[in-house]
Order: C-alpha cells, then sequence, then structure tokens
C-alpha cells in the first residue's frame, strides 16, 4: 500500500479540491468529466471509487406513513424534498386507507415533479417510482403497473354495483 501526499486547495470562495493520482486516474481509466464516488467511513476516513458506487446504484426506498399527515401540502412537501434528495421509490401508507386530500396531493406532485411516477396504487398506499435514469424503467414493473391498475378499477367497479 503506497501512501501518496495531496494538498488541499480552494478554488473560488468555498470549493476545497484535492487532486487525483495521474497513475490511478490512467489504471481505472477515469477521464475529464467522469464521476468518482466517497464513502466516509465512522472513523473519518474517505474511500474514493471511480464511477458511481454499488452502494449508491441500489434503489432507495423511504415510506411515509399518512396517517400521521394532517395538514394540507405537508405530503406535497415531504414527496417533493424524498425526491430532490434522490429517493427512488415512495411509498406512501395508510392503515385506514388514503383519504381524498392526500390522493389529490399525491397526484398534483407527481404531475409536477419530472420523471416520477405512480407505479402502484391500492386503498391502503400509493407507490411513486423516481424514473429519470431510463434504465430504472423495467417492462417487467410497467406490465405489474397495468395489472394493478387494472385489478383497482374493476374491484372499485365490482363496489360500486
Amino acid at each position: 500500500m503506497e501512501i501518496e501526499i495531496r494538498k488541499v486547495q480552494q478554488v473560488g470562495y468555498s470549493t476545497l479540491v484535492v487532486s487525483l493520482p495521474r497513475d490511478w486516474v490512467k489504471e481505472v481509466g477515469l477521464k475529464q468529466g467522469d464521476v468518482v464516488s466517497i464513502m466516509k467511513d465512522a472513523d473519518g476516513t474517505l474511500r474514493l471509487f471511480p464511477g458511481v458506487s454499488k452502494e449508491s446504484k441500489n434503489p432507495v426506498k423511504v415510506i411515509v406513513e399518512a396517517d400521521k399527515i394532517s395538514e394540507e401540502g405537508l405530503l406535497t412537501r415531504l414527496i417533493t424534498g424524498m425526491y430532490i434528495i434522490g429517493h427512488d421509490t415512495i411509498q406512501i401508507t395508510s392503515r385506514k386507507g388514503l383519504n381524498k386530500m392526500h390522493l389529490d396531493e399525491i397526484r398534483k406532485t407527481v404531475q409536477r415533479l419530472t420523471g416520477i411516477s405512480i407505479v402502484e396504487q391500492t386503498l391502503t398506499y400509493t407507490t411513486l417510482q423516481n424514473f429519470v435514469d431510463p434504465t430504472k424503467f423495467p417492462v417487467n414493473g410497467l406490465m405489474r403497473r397495468l395489472y394493478i391498475i387494472t385489478s383497482s378499477m374493476l374491484n372499485a367497479a365490482n363496489r360500486s354495483l
């Protein structure tokens, strides 16, 4: 294991930069504009990976309990915030069943955000998926969504009879 010493340089008002060793850059095949991932260990050590690390490629799912949300607009702000910080899957659940306010907020928020879509919806939960990366748009998922939507519509029609 070889240790190299690098200086921290200030670029601009608040940006600090450390250059990468040329040999390592060539070895891993990086070029200008490529992405590197940095992982901070518990002891403060930084680990550097070429490209996007496997950990950051894993879809990040979050669950929102709608029963705890009574303020109008709060669900919209939560969904938008989770979308902005990069959650791929957002599931809104309710033991009592999602009410009209929740469903309206979900629908309006999905229409406003680019690349996010409702992939599953039942009386007790709605699942949103961020499809900004086209490789995350699996055909099986689309077929499952079509099945769930059709089943929900048929169940609703049967209940109304």
